[in-house]
Order: structure tokens, then sequence, then C-alpha cells
């Protein structure tokens, strides 16, 4: 039951901030994002691959390799990348206590381990975390 909870109070702070975050964003950004997805990214990229041949313009590609994208955001550098981009104060509390003293464990033939501290990744099928990471990728995008 609490997870559904979970997700409920999730979709109330996507609400609050979405807006706030998808402004902000690199246009570069293409994931997670209503018509924005891998085939209008394909396209981009045939287009201006298309473009420069008839130019005979050189082209640099950079592609970056998402998978377990979302176990490596590291949480206070992710709550610093929400303050930058002026996410409201108690919608930016919230997150952070939704992240605060998490922990773990794991299963495996039966056994269970000890808990550990998470110190990085997003929630697993929560409904914020798309969003979370694309904020905290942002700069790598912008960079590249």
């Amino acid at each position: 039951m609490s997870s559904v909870i979970l997700k409920l109070y999730e979709v109330v702070l996507l609400h609050r901030c979405q807006d706030t975050i998808m402004k902000s964003l690199s246009k570069q950004q293409r994931g997670f994002q209503k018509q924005l997805g891998c085939q209008m990214s394909t396209f981009v990229q045939r287009e201006t691959l298309n473009y420069a041949r008839e130019k005979s313009a050189t082209v640099c590609v950079c592609c970056l390799d998402g998978r377990q994208a979302f176990i490596h955001v590291w949480h206070a550098g992710l709550f610093y990348k929400l303050i930058e981009l002026n996410v409201e104060c108690t919608t930016l509390l919230a997150f952070r206590a939704m992240y605060q003293n998490a922990c773990c464990h794991i299963k495996y033939n039966g056994l269970r381990s000890e808990n550990f501290p998470v110190h990085q990744e997003t929630k697993q099928g929560g409904r914020s975390s798309p969003l979370l990471y694309l904020a905290f990728i942002d700069e790598l995008i912008k960079e590249l």
C-alpha cells in the first residue's frame, strides 16, 4: 500500500516542478519527453549527416550509453542540480526527504543481506526518476 501512496506523492511533486525543469533543459535532451524519442533523434542525426555530406563538412558525433544510467545518479549532485534549476524549495525538500536515509538489501537464494545505505540511484519505477535523471545529466549534454 505504501508504494501506491509514494507513487501518488511523486506524481504531485512531479506536477509541481516538471515545467520548471523542462524549461531549463538543453534542447539536445531527447529522452523521456513526448514526441522526442529515439525516432526523432535518429531523424535529426540522419538529416544532419546528409546535410554535412552535401556540404562536404565534418560532423562529430558523441553517443552516450544510457544502460543502467539511473543507478549512477548521485543524490547530493542531483539536489544541487535541482537547486540550480530553481526548483521551488518545498518541492526540493520533499524530494530530498524521499531519498534521505534510503537503504536496501539483497535477496539471493532465499537469503537476505543486512540493510545498507544508498547514496546514488533514482527510485526504480519511480514516476519522477526520468525527469530527475534528465536534470542530473543536463550539464553533460550541454558540455558535449
